[in-house]
C-alpha cells in the first residue's frame, strides 16, 4: 500500500527531511492511528486553545486538519485557505498538533503520505535512489489517490515513464477522504505519450443493469466516455419499487419472494437481499421472521 511504502521510506531518511517549521523526527517515529490523532487534539483544542470542545469539536478539527494534508497545505497555507476566527482557530490547532506530533516523535497517517512527497521535492540524492529503485510502477484503482499520492507517482516515474495505472473514474467514492478524481481524468496529459486501453466488455452484469447505471452516472459533470457490453446478454429488464419507509420496503420485498415462490416453485436460497448499510436490516429480519 501507499501507507506500507511511504512508511518505508521514511524510516530511512526522514532525518533528512527539512521541515518549514523546523520541527524534526528520527526513524524511529510511532505511527498514531485516528484515535491517538483525536485525543492529542482534544487536548490542544481544551487545554491549550482552552476552547469549548462542544462548540469547536475534536473531530471535525481532526477531519479539517486531515483533508488540509491530503490537499498538501501546511498551516500557513490553510490560513490562507480559510475564512473568519473559527478558520484561523483551526489553524492555529494544526500547527500546535504538528508541534504535538514532532515532540512525541510521532506521524499520523496523513503524514505518512504528506512528508515523502516534501521529501522527495527537497532531496535529489534521495528521489534519485527512488527513481532508480522503481524502475517500473504499476497502481491498481487509480481513481482513488489524492494529491500527495499523485505527486509521488509522478515524481518517481518523470525519469523513465514506465508508469501503467489502472482505475475506473465512475467508481470513485472517496472523495471525502481526500481522493481526486482529477488524477485518472488529466493522466494523459501528465504522461502525454501515454497508452490508453477502455475495458468494456463487461462479465459480471447483463445489459439492462449497464444501461440502468449509466444512465444514472452519466450525468457526472467529469467523466471519461466509455460504452459498456455485457458478455451475459440482455438479461431482465430491472423493477423498480418505490415505498414510503423501510417498512413498507421490506413488506415489498417479502411479498415479491412470497409470489415467485408460490408461484414459480422456487425457494428461498433462490434469492439475496442487498442492502446498503447496516441500519437498513432490522426491518427486513423483523418482515423475514
Amino acid at each position: 500500500t501507499f501507507h506500507a511504502l511511504f512508511a518505508r521510506l521514511l524510516r530511512f531518511d526522514i532525518d533528512k527531511f527539512k521541515d518549514p517549521e523546523g520541527l524534526t523526527w528520527t526513524r524511529q517515529f510511532s505511527i498514531y492511528d485516528e484515535t491517538d490523532a483525536q485525543s492529542l487534539i482534544k487536548e490542544i483544542v481544551t487545554q491549550d486553545l482552552q476552547l469549548d470542545p462542544k462548540r469547536f469539536e475534536p473531530k471535525k478539527v481532526r477531519w479539517a486538519i486531515s483533508n488540509a494534508k491530503n490537499q498538501c497545505l501546511l498551516p500557513d497555507d490553510l490560513l490562507k485557505d480559510q475564512e473568519g476566527q473559527r478558520g484561523k482557530l483551526v489553524s492555529e490547532t494544526y500547527r500546535l498538533y504538528r508541534k504535538a506530533l514532532a515532540a512525541n516523535n510521532a506521524l499520523d497517517f496523513d503524514d505518512l503520505l504528506l512528508i515523502p512527497v516534501q521529501l522527495l521535492q527537497q532531496n535529489e540524492k534521495i528521489r534519485t535512489y527512488w527513481h532508480n529503485r522503481f524502475k517500473h510502477v504499476l497502481v491498481d484503482e487509480y481513481q482513488d489517490t489524492n494529491k500527495p499520492q499523485f505527486f509521488f507517482l509522478s515524481k518517481i516515474a518523470e525519469q523513465h515513464k514506465n508508469i501503467c495505472v489502472v482505475g475506473d473514474d465512475d467508481q470513485s467514492i472517496y472523495g471525502w477522504r481526500g481522493a481526486d478524481i482529477a488524477n485518472i481524468l488529466k493522466f494523459e496529459k501528465i504522461f502525454p505519450s501515454c497508452k490508453t486501453f477502455t475495458l468494456e466488455k463487461n462479465y459480471r452484469s447483463t445489459q439492462q443493469i449497464l444501461d440502468a447505471a449509466t444512465a444514472v452516472v452519466s450525468h457526472n459533470e467529469k467523466r471519461a466516455q466509455k460504452n459498456l457490453i455485457a458478455n451475459n446478454g440482455d438479461g431482465d429488464p430491472l423493477v423498480l419499487i418505490e415505498t414510503k419507509d423501510e417498512l413498507e420496503e421490506a413488506d415489498a420485498i417479502i411479498s415479491a419472494l412470497e409470489k415467485e415462490i408460490k408461484l414459480q416453485k422456487r425457494n428461498f436460497s433462490h434469492f439475496s437481499v442487498l442492502y446498503r448499510t447496516n441500519a437498513q436490516s432490522r426491518a427486513l429480519e423483523d418482515s423475514f421472521r
